[in-house]
């Protein structure tokens, strides 16, 4: 049984061989998988460059490792990870330009807390989830950053859930999977 709190990790659009089974999964959160993208441009292999295929969307994700029959074993042995979540990270692009700037490579927490603040008013009855990246992605705050803010925002019974960006770079990393573990703990003790 999960305590209702959010989970959600993008997956598969860097390509390196990530699957649904490496990544670690608390039983007592609410855990997303995102699959990333669906998009409506031809393939750059097929056509360079890419045009509008005027709404026929194909997936950009890893298809070969991350595949249906894939999300049905995932879903087998992880009740707590249901498909078919949507979600747009542009939040998470608009904290770090907001915020930071280009003046700085770290947030504090009190200045994500402050953005997170108002991101919540503009979504009144929406969850809005505070985020970090893994790996060398640009544009988003650092795991520890992220960890952080989210025991602060937890601390002050703001936390709603959490998500990374993304499983990808985790898996080639030198850490591995230890920021998703590490958070999923947080929101799992709430």
């Amino acid at each position: 049984m999960t305590n209702g709190y959010l989970f959600r990790e993008y997956i598969g659009a860097q390509f390196t061989g990530v699957q649904f089974s490496d990544v670690p999964i608390n039983a007592f959160v609410s855990f997303h998988f995102i699959l990333s993208f669906a998009i409506d441009y031809t393939p750059v292999n097929q056509q360079n460059p890419p045009v509008p295929t005027n709404g026929v969307f194909t997936p950009f994700w890893d298809t070969a490792n991350l595949s249906p029959s894939a999300v049905a074993a995932i879903m087998a042995v992880h009740r707590t990870a249901p498909d078919g979540a949507e979600e747009d990270h542009a939040m998470a692009h608009d904290v770090d330009r907001a915020v930071r700037g280009s003046d700085g490579p770290e947030l504090l927490p009190a200045a994500v807390e402050q953005f997170y603040d108002q991101q919540s008013a503009n979504y009144p009855g929406g969850k809005v989830l505070a985020s970090f990246k893994t790996g060398d992605t640009t544009g988003l705050i650092s795991p520890d950053l992220g960890i952080s803010a989210a025991q602060e925002l937890q601390r002050q019974n703001k936390l709603l859930g959490l998500f990374i960006w993304s499983a990808d770079s985790s898996k080639k990393s030198s850490y591995g999977f230890k920021y998703e573990t590490d958070a999923q703990q947080i929101i799992a003790n709430h």
